[in-house]
This record gives C-alpha cells, structure tokens and sequence, in this order.
C-alpha cells in the first residue's frame, strides 16, 4: 500500500504536497487500485505547476542523468539507539580460546594486511545481546566468537540472527564465485 503525500524532486528540493494535487484531481491520487492514468487536465496542470517551481527544468528519467552529476551526502541527523557495553576481558578470553582467524571463512587480518591487521577481530555474541536486552553473564569461551567485519555482518544481516555454521554453508556454496 502507497500513500503519496507530496511530489519531491530531492535535487531541487521543490514540493508539490497532496492538497495541491487533489486541486488538480480529487481521487487519481489514492494509490488503491492499479492501471491509473492522471487525466490529461490534471497532468497539464502538473506539469506547468513543476515547470512554474522548477523555473521550466523537467524530471529526468534515471538514464537521462548526466554521468558526471553530483549528488549530496553529508548531512548531519541525530539517531538514538541502544548502545550494549562490552567487556574487554570477555574479548580477551574469545580471541584467547579461538584465535584470530575468522570463525566463518578463517580471514586473518595480520596475514593479510600485516602489522596493520595485528589483533584486529570483531567479536561476535552466539546469544545477541539485543535479544537479551540486559546485563547477564557470559563464558567468553562458549558464548563468543571471532568473526572478520565481513562475516560479523552477514550473520547479522537478516532479523534472524545465522549461526556461524549457518554462513559457513553459504560460504562454502557462494564464496568466492562472483567474478570482477
């Protein structure tokens, strides 16, 4: 279900909002129903409306884009989240008991990168602690694993956090097939 509230060209920054569409139609605006077609008056009237706002520049499809045009990134927004703290003694057991090669596709960041990559290991929680969502007790050595940043997020990627074992298997089928 699609609701539109406005028109926005992001580029531009120029809004049409839905009481200046419903002047132009009353009900083409509602997204039930499939196969609408904008009536030709009301389209007109769109049209001159954003070529009155746009100072007469038309909307480009996606492949008339300029290939050199720039776009804007940067902007600052405020997040809340949930930030879990994690005990560096914990890590220390982990990486002491596993290592630091990857649990999911064995990378090693000091074999690769060198003195760079030395120590470097995201530890991953069996149990995420957002499932929690308390403090608890943990044994390093069973709840905890080393995993490359790679792998730490496809385990997350989904709602459902994988096991290890589960990406291993979608390691083993899919890595390493996709070509340059």
């Amino acid at each position: 279900m699609v609701d539109f509230d406005l028109l926005y060209d992001p580029q531009s920054e120029i809004k049409i909002d839905r009481s200046e569409l419903e002047a132009f139609h009353p009900k083409v605006w509602d997204s039930q129903g499939s196969g609408k077609i904008i009536p030709e008056e009301a389209a007109s009237k769109l049209e001159e409306l954003w070529l009155e706002r746009t100072g007469g520049v038309e909307i480009p499809y996606a492949d008339e884009f300029p290939e050199d045009s720039s776009v804007k990134e940067g902007a600052t927004k405020r997040v809340l989240v949930n930030a879990y703290e994690r005990n560096p003694e914990a890590r220390e057991r982990c990486i002491r008991k596993w290592g630091l090669s990857c649990a999911v596709c064995n990378f090693h960041f000091e074999l690769f990168y060198g003195q760079l990559g030395k120590g470097y290991v995201h530890v991953h929680h069996l149990k995420p602690l957002s499932e929690i969502k308390e403090e608890y007790e943990i044994s390093p050595e069973e709840d905890l694993r080393p995993v490359c940043p790679n792998c730490h997020s496809m385990l997350h990627r989904n709602k459902q956090v994988l096991s290890i074992e589960e990406l291993r298997m979608l390691v083993r089928s899919y890595g390493g097939r996709v070509s340059r």
